[in-house]
């Protein structure tokens, strides 16, 4: 019996817990309870239609409109925070009396006229006061009144007139309001039925309302701070305070100057703002006698009355320190804390129109989820989220995810989350830390976690309510709630339920519009017309698919294009935020196909017994490609040349040639240019071929057995004569082209002779020196810094961000580039900067001459554009990389790799090995502008010193002779240390670098 017990109770005790674990692991729905007055207000409704808008009369007393409804939500449970962690509280004694009308923050009465509409004046005379200093203002409480009333068929409430803080709150946080008083006047007797459009331009955005714990005549025993003291801060640091209390119409005072009751006989509820206080105003100035002394200040809205009957103070009024019902648990004391720019944010997403009715939570938890899931309706960047606490303290947790999963919203893609605690309860906007970019018809979720102290009902939410907010309604798959963030309940199936979490957007800057080009032989102009957004800032330009430019400007002009070839724009915008439209506009078009000029001047030039050399002129044509060759009527060959020799030919025979010419397009000109021309008798030995450059000196050697007279030709022409035999000729004066040298030995037992073909070349003609490196090429700059453009291999762009006092870092991490990273400090905040890295086949073409040792690479760097340039940045710094293969194979050390830049001449730069790995040694170099640059290998003697940034451009002479040591300032030393503070700003870049690659 005893074992059966005892099995008995081990199966209980398992049942037992498996019931609670299974409790805890899905906790149940709860929903707080409904505000006891606004029960009770529904259920006065029963018996009267106009309860929440009495009119009270009398014989002696004009009619005064009463309408102020109880908030379905009960908040009562809220406390004041502990003055360390409260805002609107800074610990003090506060004066005796305080008054905002003599502080000249507020705008003047206003009168409610013969309707229950005191709720909205109350609620802007907050905003109003609050606001002072940015305005004044002045908000239209008609539209207001006329949008909430039950005559909107569409987001509007049960009452007739009637309202509170929370109707007021979801009128302006959906973006209804605030509108202008000029925009809609008040009339007392119009209604929403008068409106041929009811959508007025709305004068700000609301982004936060506090509301504050209700008056309990609760003092903090620790900090000995008072309900009345809470309102008191609130009112100096903000501005007046939203109120409310009890109405009798009997226990004002003459001329409605003070109020005091003590009973609880109401006529209704009046809403009013708390504009200051008096300890010392006499008890004795009220109709019914309070136990003390003291008094609030209140703003009403029954205007200031006539001369014959003047109402209040001017339209204000005293109500006691010891009226219960100011400010108790029917309502909510607020403060409307601030209006921003209507245009602060583009677009909203919320399915919560009627605000806050409810709360919602879970059983024996202080903590819960809810999300709303989103669709967006066009290309937009998330920036904000807003959602309402319901207790003093809460924490929050936001995340933004998309790709959701089928049954849930969180998803695959966390893109943002961001965290805190607000002191406060009320409706509050969390900016995010980066905008999320959002694609059109993307959907998205925005999830709330919710963490109160004490309260159990975390989560505030729209539903229908009888008599209040019966047109509220919701639809699956928008709203959830969840007791962990895994476990997700569709509350939209819950009786029309939505959670009170809206989105905020702003669109990125319109497209451009009327791309149009224009186009030449070698040239395309494109023009367009820029958006007219306000904050519009600038269009990226890509040219054939990379970026280009940014300019904000309308036009682009493209040159030094062939002709007849296709070239692509694209561009986008950006607005001064730095939002990209990611919708591209484009346009291709074609440079015009223009037939190529024909060659000139072909003739011969030299001839032998088996060739002919012809010469002719291409210099007119600006895209020339090459010549297509035909010989005796049969193609040959092409040639990009200005000359042609045509070999393996018989003697004293007769040939023709002819020429058509090809541009770089492609185009070929059809008009023949002909020449003819013969070999000669046959001559022995063959002649042979020279080529060298021009101003070189060339020798041409003629070695004979007999003494003898020998005479030397260049192209048919006597240069030289000589009796004796003279076995060489010099040259190095001939001009670019092909020549015949010809020398004839003539005595009188022989005669000899001998030809040979000389080709002279040369490079193409360059600038003294080239361009620094804020000529072109930065931001908003286009072509391509005067680089010859077959000179180019490739093209590596990058745009970073410059600030004053910043560490900027291009990186690079392309295999075929040497270049790794430009560093350098700002100087200035220069906004987006472009770095540009031409690669370079040979020399540079801005150059003139090749830079010294054996070269391992040739590039030019750009950074920025006309206006940027060495004041904007401070210590250069250049990373680059060398192949160990090449090393290896040209039998080079690492030490003896220097980068050079070129000025007005070439210069070594302070070159520093930092590191390697299985392909590369990895160097740095400090340089003081950017320029044509060349990677080498230098012997250390050679003498040239490398250049420091405290004298850009020196060079060290070495001396044949010793120098007085004495007598002698030692420059050469000086100069090749950097200034103090180089070396230290070189390793950081190198120590970022390396980590970053590492990384």
């Amino acid at each position: 019996m005893f074992k059966k017990l005892i099995f008995l109770s081990v199966i209980t005790i398992i049942l037992f817990n498996t019931a609670v674990m299974a409790s805890e692991n899905n906790p149940e729905i709860t929903s707080a309870p409904l505000n006891p007055q606004f029960v009770d207000y529904q259920s006065g409704l029963q018996d009267s239609d106009s309860k929440n808008t009495i009119m009270a009369t009398s014989a002696d007393r004009n009619e005064y409109p009463l309408g102020l409804v109880p908030s379905p939500v009960d908040m009562g449970h809220l406390q004041h925070p502990e003055p360390d962690s409260n805002r609107l509280f800074a610990a003090q004694s506060f004066k005796v009396s305080y008054d905002l009308r003599k502080e000249n923050r507020l705008t003047p009465v206003k009168d409610q006229g013969n309707t229950g509409s005191c709720w909205t004046f109350a609620t802007y005379a907050s905003l109003e006061s609050c606001t002072y200093e940015e305005g004044p203002y002045n908000f239209s409480e008609n539209h207001m009144k006329n949008i909430l009333s039950n005559d909107n068929p569409n987001d509007s409430f049960d009452s007739e007139q009637g309202g509170n803080m929370l109707m007021a709150t979801a009128y302006l946080t959906r973006w209804s309001g605030p509108v202008n008083e000029t925009d809609d006047s008040y009339n007392d007797t119009s209604s929403f039925n008068d409106y041929t459009n009811p959508d007025k331009p709305v004068a700000g955005h609301i982004q936060e309302i506090i509301y504050l714990p209700t008056r309990s005549n609760f003092t903090d025993e620790e900090y000995q701070i008072s309900d009345d003291d809470y309102l008191k801060e609130a009112v100096m640091e903000y501005g007046a305070v939203y109120s409310y209390f009890m109405v009798k119409m009997s226990a004002f005072a003459d001329n409605y100057t003070t109020y005091y009751y003590n009973e609880s006989a109401y006529d209704g509820g009046h809403a009013v703002a708390l504009v200051g206080w008096n300890d010392s105003f006499p008890k004795e100035k009220f109709n019914i006698i309070p136990p003390g002394d003291g008094a609030f200040i209140l703003k009403n809205s029954w205007g200031t009355g006539t001369e014959d009957f003047e109402i209040g103070e001017e339209g204000y009024f005293y109500i006691s320190y010891y009226e219960k019902s100011f400010n108790d648990h029917s309502g909510h004391p607020a403060i409307l804390i601030a209006t921003e720019d209507a245009d602060n944010y583009d677009n909203i997403y919320q399915y919560d129109p009627l605000g806050y009715t409810d709360s919602r939570g879970f059983s024996n938890s202080t903590t819960a989820h809810g999300a709303n899931v989103f669709q967006t309706v066009s290309e937009e960047y998330l920036e904000a989220v807003s959602f309402y606490t319901t207790d003093t303290n809460a924490v929050y947790n936001v995340s933004i995810y998309t790709n959701l999963s089928s049954s849930a919203p969180v998803g695959e893609n966390l893109l943002a989350q961001t965290n805190g605690t607000f002191a406060h309860a009320g409706y509050h906007t969390v900016t995010l830390d980066t905008p999320v970019h959002l694609e059109k018809g993307l959907i998205f979720s925005v999830v709330t976690r919710l963490c109160n102290p004490d309260y159990e009902y975390p989560l505030a939410i729209e539903k229908p309510l009888a008599n209040y907010s019966s047109k509220a309604s919701a639809n699956p798959n928008e709203s959830f709630i969840s007791p962990d963030g895994s476990n997700w309940t569709d509350v939209g199936e819950l009786n029309d339920t939505n959670i009170c979490i809206k989105a905020f957007t702003s669109a990125p800057p319109s497209k451009v519009s009327n791309l149009h080009a224009t186009t030449g032989p070698s040239w395309i102009n494109w023009t367009w017309s820029n958006p007219e957004d306000t904050d519009f800032n600038h269009t990226e330009i890509y040219i054939d698919g990379s970026l280009m430019s940014t300019t904000s400007d309308t036009h682009y002009n493209l040159t030094g294009l062939l002709d007849g070839t296709n070239h692509s724009i694209g561009l986008k915008t950006v607005d001064t935020d730095g939002y990209v439209n990611s919708t591209w506009v484009n346009n291709t078009s074609q440079t015009i196909d223009v037939v190529p000029a024909s060659v000139t001047g072909l003739h011969d030039v030299s001839s032998t017994s088996d060739s002919i050399t012809w010469e002719w002129s291409n210099q007119a044509i600006h895209d020339f490609d090459h010549v297509e060759v035909y010989f005796d009527g049969l193609f040959e060959t092409n040639v990009s040349d200005f000359c042609y020799t045509a070999t393996n030919l018989k003697p004293a025979y007769s040939y023709n040639l002819s020429l058509k010419t090809v541009d770089r397009g492609g185009n070929i000109n059809h008009t023949w240019i002909n020449d003819t021309a013969s070999t000669r008798m046959q001559s022995s030995p063959e002649d042979p071929e020279i080529t060298s450059e021009i101003n070189k000196n060339v020798s041409f050697y003629a070695e004979v057995s007999h003494p003898g007279n020998m005479t030397w030709y260049v192209n048919s022409t006597e240069v030289q004569n000589k009796t004796n035999v003279n076995r060489s000729y010099y040259n190095s004066t001939a001009d670019k082209g092909c020549w015949n040298v010809t020398v004839i030995v003539k005595s009188e037992s022989f005669s000899a002779n001998r030809s040979w073909l000389w080709h002279v070349t040369d490079k193409p003609d360059k600038p003294s020196s080239p361009p620094s490196s804020g000529s072109s090429g930065g931001v908003g700059g286009g072509g391509n810094n005067g680089e010859s453009y077959a000179n180019i291999l490739a093209k590596t762009v990058q745009i970073q961000k410059v600030s004053a006092g910043t560490d900027v870092m291009y990186e690079f991490d392309e295999k075929d580039n040497e270049v790794s990273f430009i560093g350098f400090r700002g100087a200035t905040n220069s906004g987006q900067v472009k770095a540009t890295i031409e690669k370079l086949k040979d020399t540079s073409s801005l150059v003139d001459e090749r830079a010294p040792g054996q070269v391992y690479s040739n590039f030019n760097i750009w950074v920025g554009n006309a206006a940027f340039d060495a004041e904007n940045m401070k210590d250069p710094v250049i990373g680059f990389k060398v192949s160990k293969n090449w090393l290896s194979e040209n039998r080079i050390m690492p030490s003896m790799i220097t980068l050079f830049h070129y000025g007005d001449k070439w210069q070594a730069l302070e070159t520093v090995q930092t590191e390697e790995d299985a392909e590369y040694f990895y160097f740095e170099a400090q340089a003081d502008h950017f320029s044509p640059f060349a990677i080498s290998a230098l012997e250390q003697e050679t003498g040239l010193a490398k250049s420091s940034k405290s004298q850009p451009g020196d060079v060290a002479e070495e001396s044949a002779t010793e120098t007085n040591s004495e007598n002698t300032t030692d420059t050469t030393k000086t100069n090749s240390i950097p200034a103090p503070g180089v070396f230290p700003i070189l390793g950081i870049f190198c120590i970022l670098y390396v980590m970053r690659r590492r990384l």
